[in-house]
């Protein structure tokens, strides 16, 4: 077999290895020297890291390896943290039912496995009494109740013990900046890293960006035991048709730590001069805007990374303080995150889903202006006014070519949805249009576009296109 394979050429066995899934790669690298030196470049392109020692060991040993670190292009950030209110035993033990009932019948009969046992036993002994002719007393089925529950809180200390000692872990890593010293010593033997990515969700099948880290999740999820994982940034918990608000257990208007974020962001800046994409945050799980408050104190590293940024994804918002609490952000959040997109001059792709105000978006964006911008997704748009969004994107009509809006409300006081598409419809050429929940803003109400509002709309964008 080998020498059958010593006779293809190496780029055409770098092809047919990259068609394969992950586990199926690591067990074809295992089979031949050959194999494993050219499936070295499709395995080891992405690296993940989090404040935690078994990710940061994970790290080290990566980078530390010519054969992986060579062929690294790709750095996604673990976001999630264990939280210090969770440290009080009432609101861990909130969190974790929380947690229990949105894992939905399948989920928790997996986590309460040591309840059913002892929950059969009990059965199994009742069964044992009404096969004698006997009834089951009130008393027995309390002790089935009580063994259950006894079950149940043991379980919850148990996981307790763990969190608590990842959380003393955690904040020793960030104390200490081993975190920093890791990255920084990392990333300087990954020249060729060009992405970062600064997530708090990890999905199987992540549709918006074509990866999987399935893998990945499953790895930590493990690597926890049988404690909570940390908590991602504010994100609703779905049960049933009902959604279970992230609220409930994490105080109001919290504040996030994002010194880690900080950290990398500067180990980044100062060993891969060559970063082009840069994503925060999922459309799904917005990044804190903390961020932003955190970076205004020292911009250099972040400024240094825009520079050369040609894609770049910001899905962020402020923290959620309650349902019927309007979030804003802070001005020191809003003017570092100006700075940075002025010094993004030379994007051909942005997405921006920011929970800004309207006031704070004209700020922003009133002035940009990218002369190579080529895609535009603008997301969570406050009460924009006509002329308000008709200037930034005419601004840039001699390169825009894709545009998608999104979560957008407009003031139709001055002007609908309709006669901003056939205003901009006469001066831009877009061959892609995508529009998703608008809405016109009136007072006696809002008004929600159709299907066949939003096919309408679409064709007054793109007056030149036939279906």
């Amino acid at each position: 077999m080998t020498s059958q394979l010593d006779k293809l050429p190496h780029e055409l066995l770098i092809g047919i290895l990259s068609c394969l899934p992950k586990i199926d790669l690591k067990q074809a690298r295992l089979s031949c020297h050959r194999l494993r030196n050219a499936g070295d470049p499709e395995l080891f392109r992405r690296v993940y890291f989090a404040p935690r020692e078994k990710s940061m060991d994970a790290f080290k040993h990566i980078a530390a390896n010519p054969a992986f670190n060579r062929h690294m292009t790709e750095v996604i950030y673990d976001g999630r943290l264990f939280q210090q209110h969770f440290l009080e035993p009432e609101m861990y033990y909130r969190a974790y039912n929380l947690h229990v009932r949105a894992q939905g019948e399948d989920g928790e009969r997996g986590i309460l496995a040591d309840c059913d046992r002892a929950e059969k036993e009990i059965r199994r002994d009742m069964k044992d009494i009404k096969s004698t002719g006997s009834k089951p007393s009130e008393r027995e089925h309390a002790a089935l109740k009580a063994l259950r529950e006894r079950t149940y809180h043991g379980r919850v200390l148990k996981s307790m013990k763990q969190y608590v000692q990842f959380y003393i872990q955690q904040e020793k890593i960030l104390d200490t900046g081993r975190d920093r010293d890791v990255l920084f010593a990392g990333l300087k033997q990954m020249p060729k890293v060009y992405r970062l990515s600064i997530i708090d969700q990890f999905p199987k099948a992540d549709h918006a960006s074509g990866m999987d880290h399935g893998w990945y999740q499953k790895a930590s999820t493990k690597s926890f035991g049988c404690s909570l994982e940390p908590m991602g940034w504010p994100v609703r918990y779905r049960n049933g048709l009902r959604i279970v608000s992230d609220e409930e257990v994490r105080p109001a208007n919290g504040p996030w730590d994002c010194r880690g974020i900080v950290n990398i962001l500067k180990a980044a800046a100062t060993h891969n001069p060559k970063i082009d994409n840069f994503e925060l945050g999922l459309e799904r799980s917005n990044a804190p805007m903390k961020i932003f408050q955190m970076l205004s104190k020292d911009r250099t590293s972040i400024h240094n990374i825009a520079r050369g940024l040609n894609d770049l994804v910001l899905n962020v918002s402020p923290p959620w303080a309650s349902a019927n609490t309007t979030h804003c952000s802070t001005p020191e959040e809003v003017a570092c995150l100006k700075s940075i997109l002025q010094q993004t001059t030379e994007l051909f792709s942005l997405v921006a889903n920011i929970f800004l105000t309207y006031n704070q978006w004209k700020d922003v964006f009133s002035e940009l202006y990218f002369p190579h911008l080529i895609t535009l997704h603008l997301g969570r748009l406050a009460c924009w006014t006509p002329n308000g969004l008709i200037d930034l994107l005419e601004r840039h009509k001699a390169s825009l070519r894709e545009l998608k809006i999104c979560e957008a409300d407009m003031n139709a006081e001055e002007g609908t949805w309709k006669d901003v598409a056939q205003r901009l419809g006469q001066s831009l050429n877009l061959r892609y249009i995508g529009l998703v929940s608008l809405e016109d803003a009136l007072q006696i109400g809002r008004f929600q576009y159709s299907y066949d509002g939003y096919f309408m709309l679409a064709m007054l964008f793109m007056p030149s296109y036939s279906p």
